[in-house]
């Protein structure tokens, strides 16, 4: 069984479907920690205390999503605006980011098993998409599959209430906060309450950017029972 919630804001016309989520994929561009120095494993990642992450599966996310969101980040004093577009569903993660002339710059699409990506001569041989996905799945898989993963590497992620919505803090074993995520969400009453994430914000303190996503349209079927 699943619920159900749809949202899409007017006056705002996009041609084209995108996604979002910079991260981790510019920082390892702009610290020299080359796509090619990734481990065999295709889906694990390094992660800042030099340990491995191995992505989750799309099917870990328990249920579908697709959203078209406005990304605003800033790293080294510059800003750099872009949108893009998730599709999440139990079979594959689909991920496409353009820039504000609608150009392609990157997709990509993972169904568990395999990744595949492609890219715009534009962007860099450093920045790897998959690096956006893990910020991606940082950001909005469900704490409980993530916790028990970034744990295997080192890390904890915790989760609080605020005023606004919520908070996510990913630290290491010594407490150090490495990365922070507030969210500002919407709650609309029904049989089965539903969650709209209205804006992001999202901060590592490790390289130190940050960026403000804005919610375009949100479509969102959760499991009934997925995790939380």
């Amino acid at each position: 069984m699943q619920t159900r919630f749809r949202l899409s804001l007017k006056n705002r016309k996009i041609s084209c479907r995108v996604f979002r989520f910079i991260a981790w994929a510019t920082v390892f561009a702009v610290t020299s920690t080359a796509c090619h120095n990734l481990p065999e494993n295709l889906r694990e990642l390094y992660l800042p205390n030099k340990e491995h992450w191995t992505l989750l599966s799309p099917t870990d996310f328990g249920g579908k999503l697709d959203t078209v969101q406005k990304l605003s980040a800033e790293f080294n004093g510059q800003t750099a605006v872009m949108l893009m577009q998730l599709e999440i569903d139990k079979n594959s993660v689909r991920l496409a980011m353009l820039n504000p002339t609608m150009i392609s710059l990157f997709s990509l699409e993972d169904n568990g098993e395999q990744i595949v990506t492609t890219r715009s001569p534009m962007i860099p041989d450093k920045i790897d998409p998959k690096y956006v996905l893990a910020d991606i799945q940082l950001s909005y898989w469900p704490l409980a599959v993530l916790t028990p993963s970034l744990r295997r590497s080192g890390l904890n992620l915790t989760e609080v209430s605020t005023t606004t919505g919520k908070s996510r803090s990913l630290t290491n074993n010594n407490g150090e906060e490495l990365v922070r995520i507030d969210y500002v969400i919407q709650s609309y009453p029904g049989p089965v309450a539903q969650e709209l994430l209205q804006t992001v914000y999202f901060e590592n303190f490790v390289w130190h950017y940050h960026y403000h996503i804005d919610t375009v349209s949100w479509d969102l079927q959760r499991d009934s029972e997925a995790l939380h």
